[in-house]
């Protein structure tokens, strides 16, 4: 049994619960993304570094 005034106190705190974990969510996703990116760079940069070495490697030793 609410009252009106708990009653409305209640969907409030639920609807900022819901933004919070909304927010929580996007910073956590945004902070994925970035880790994965860096992740990927970092991948990219040892691909094109040993894709060099490769060809330096061919170019004198062969």
């Amino acid at each position: 049994m609410y009252y009106n005034g708990s009653k409305r106190e209640s969907n409030l705190s639920l609807i900022m619960n819901i933004c919070f974990s909304m927010i929580d969510l996007i910073y956590t996703v945004v902070f994925i993304s970035a880790f994965v990116g860096k992740l990927k760079k970092n991948f990219l940069y040892m691909k094109a570094v040993f894709k060099n070495g490769m060809q330096w490697f061919n170019r004198y030793h062969f």
